[in-house]
């Protein structure tokens, strides 16, 4: 059988029980497993993993660097420079992992998804 992922990163800031049970129950009643990553479970660690679903559902905010043209998903891990600047030294260098900010001001990380 094969197996999807929801993964709610807004969940962190805009909760959304009814969201998460639908798509839960849709998926399930087609066969699939389900594994659900909701708020703070949702950081760059696990965005770096996440492969090896069926099907993925995203529910992250998400910004397109029109410099580059990468496009970042966002994490719900609170940004931290001094980490930032040890954890992440060559995704750093690269550009895939910065800091992002939302419409409601929460500096979060963002993940390039191509490292």
């Amino acid at each position: 059988m094969s197996r999807a992922v929801i993964v709610d990163g807004i969940g962190f800031t805009r909760p959304n029980p009814s969201f998460i049970r639908g798509v839960r129950e849709v998926l399930e009643g087609a066969g699939l497993g389900v594994d659900v990553y909701e708020g703070e479970d949702v950081t760059i660690d696990l965005l770096r993993r996440i492969g090896g679903y069926g099907l993925l559902i995203l529910r992250l905010h998400s910004a397109i660097d029109t410099k580059y043209g990468f496009l970042y998903l966002f994490s719900a891990e609170r940004f931290n420079k001094s980490e930032y600047e040890t954890r992440f030294g060559e995704e750093r260098r690269t550009g895939a992992v910065r800091e992002g900010i939302t419409l409601r001001a929460k500096h979060i990380s963002r993940l390039e998804p191509t490292c």
